[in-house]
């Protein structure tokens, strides 16, 4: 319901659908930046986006504090989110090309899944994944993992199991034959090193319509184009602004 508030109160513009039968919002009057939030994928002819998510509370300040402080800078938004919010765990591999993305539109967000080794009866041991990258799916590990032992591209691994579910999470057990000694660094082991995940920052969106006020600094235009960090924040407020105006227009008619 936040994305669709009051639409009946002429919040935002109509235009036709795609054969003019029927009309159509020219953008939803979101109450948050949804798109951060939640992160998206698509591509069209010549254009393609690709966001990943962020933590709500930590959007939603930072849009606070861009409405509040239309001067702020991206270091200024920085504060209140300092990278995304990965919803199943792993590790960011480094801030530099996360604040690229973040300045310019563009970029790669570069993960890597969490794993423990532990004991197994008779000598063997185990490499268990508990975290995987934003977009790996543990079918794809285990297949991998498969595929590299019986090409016999891989020694030492015994078995390689999902045990993904509800309770426990994403448990990736990778079993390690008796007479191969566990790696120190579990991240590291060859396996695990196809556990990787880049998603691209490729932040396309269409322009907010209706007034900008000129402090905003907005990114300018309107219709699809690459934005900063700062700058989808802008259009989500300007959004805002029009949203906020034209139902006291229709109330007042």
């Amino acid at each position: 319901m936040l994305l669709t508030d009051d639409r009946d109160e002429e919040t935002v513009d109509l235009e036709p659908n795609y054969d003019g039968q029927e009309t159509q919002p020219t953008v939803l009057p979101a109450a948050y930046p949804n798109l951060l939030v939640n992160g998206t994928s698509g591509i069209a002819v010549g254009m393609a986006t690709n966001m990943i998510p962020h933590n709500l509370v930590e959007v939603v300040d930072a849009a606070r504090h861009l409405i509040a402080h239309p001067d702020a800078t991206l270091d200024d938004l920085m504060e209140f989110v300092p990278g995304p919010d990965l919803p199943t765990g792993g590790q960011l591999l480094g801030m530099t090309e996360v604040r690229t993305a973040y300045e310019t539109g563009r970029g790669i967000v570069r993960m890597r899944a969490t794993a423990e080794v532990g004991a197994l009866a008779r000598g063997k041991s185990h490499i268990t994944v508990t975290e995987l990258p934003y977009g790996v799916g543990a079918e794809r590990v285990i297949a991998k993992v498969k595929e590299m032992v019986t090409g016999k591209k891989l020694q030492g691994i015994s078995d390689g199991k999902d045990l993904t579910d509800r309770q426990r999470g994403t448990p990736l057990v990778v079993e390690v034959k008796a007479g191969f000694p566990p790696p120190a660094a579990p991240g590291e082991h060859r396996p695990l090193a196809q556990v990787r995940g880049a998603s691209r920052g490729d932040r396309g969106a269409g322009g907010a319509q209706g007034a900008r006020p000129s402090s905003w600094r907005g990114e300018g235009g309107i219709g699809p184009r690459c934005l900063s960090l700062r700058g989808m924040w802008a259009e989500w407020a300007c959004t805002g602004c029009t949203a906020c105006v034209q139902p006291g227009a229709w109330e007042s008619v």
